[in-house]
């Protein structure tokens, strides 16, 4: 999806005072967080695992060792299967130490075990269902179950005793037209065989995309941990968000959103989301949507896509070189250690 610069200039003057810029929210210092990022003025309950749980009438993730957590996550944290000369496991020690400095907390989806390894919460992405092209198999076939279930235990198994894993994510942008029906055994068997193989973490959703059929959304309530939801608009879909949590009783999380730059080189590749003329607007424009979410009380967390530039899509938090965008840095510095005062307020 492509946006007039000028209409998004308009829009962003318009929707300006909804972010709440003209508020001061103090930045948190480094002593008040815990070492996975939780917000330790904001105590919850000591599990040893992350969860979910309501403070002040606010949705939370907690961390393990009890604090609240406002997950300010990006995608894609990976090689992007390019080989490192020092090894995997030492460019993700480096970049998660530069993910955190930026006041990020969560590496999500598609990112590498190494990451996680390296001392950040993340999102494992099993693959579970078999779904193919974004439509689901056949649910009624016993045999889908069944493989589900091994699934489960050879992919979600191994993380079970991982303090640094948030939660699983079921799926990736499943198109549901026609496939309504088969929701609840979906969501039944799903969630069902990762809580076999891994009682110990939170189920994330299914990453919904588009305006999701509230019939599947309800199948969500009693299973799921999350909502979450993949938004490439210039605003966070607040009316939709609110009337997902409101049918299946859960907190959500956006975990994809993006923008584009026109000085970061040609536009040539697929990928969505509003285009700006400079770093400096999609900075502001990653501000601004994060900033709304966080003022949602339904809302846990924030994903952005992605963490490097693929050529010609111009949506990474770092160039193909892996050599910083300021502009996006800058802004995530400033913004992130606000976040959870913001949420909180």
């Amino acid at each position: 999806m492509k946006w007039n610069a000028a209409l998004c200039g308009l829009l962003l003057a318009v929707h300006g005072a909804q972010v709440g810029q003209a508020v001061s929210f103090p930045a948190t210092a480094a002593a008040d967080y815990d070492q996975y990022g939780g917000w330790k003025k904001l105590p919850g309950k000591k599990t040893g695992f992350f969860h979910i749980e309501k403070l002040n009438e606010k949705h939370w993730f907690i961390t393990p060792e009890g604090n609240a957590f406002f997950s300010k996550g990006v995608n894609s944290v990976n090689t992007d299967g390019v080989k490192k000369a020092d090894g995997d496991q030492n460019w993700a020690t480096r970049t998660v130490r530069q993910l955190r400095d930026w006041g990020l907390n969560t590496a999500g989806c598609w990112t590498m075990r190494e990451v996680g390894a390296a001392g950040i919460a993340w999102t494992p992405r099993p693959h579970l269902s078999g779904t193919h092209g974004g439509k689901l198999p056949d649910v009624n076939d016993p045999a889908w179950a069944r493989q589900v279930r091994e699934r489960a235990v050879n992919e979600c198994a191994p993380y079970k005793n991982d303090p640094w894993v948030l939660g699983y994510f079921l799926d990736n942008e499943i198109r549901w037209d026609g496939d309504e029906a088969k929701a609840a055994i979906y969501f039944k068997v799903m969630c069902e065989a990762i809580r076999a193989a891994d009682p110990n973490h939170l189920i994330l959703g299914c990453r919904f995309a588009g305006k999701p059929p509230m019939s599947v959304v309800r199948e969500m309530k009693g299973r799921a941990d999350v909502i979450s939801i993949n938004n490439y608009g210039l605003n966070p879909p607040i009316s939709l968000l609110r009337e997902m949590q409101a049918e299946a009783g859960l907190p959500f999380m956006v975990t994809e959103f993006s923008a584009k730059g026109k000085d970061s080189g040609p536009l040539t590749a697929h990928g969505s989301g509003p285009v700006f003329e400079t770093q400096a607007e999609r900075a502001h424009q990653l501000e601004r949507f994060a900033s709304l979410l966080a003022n949602l009380e339904g809302c846990v967390g924030y994903h952005w896509f992605r963490y490097r530039d693929h050529p010609g899509n111009n949506q990474g938090l770092v160039k193909t070189d892996e050599q910083p965008w300021p502009e996006m840095i800058e802004k995530l510095k400033k913004m992130n250690p606000t976040l959870e005062a913001r949420h909180n307020r």
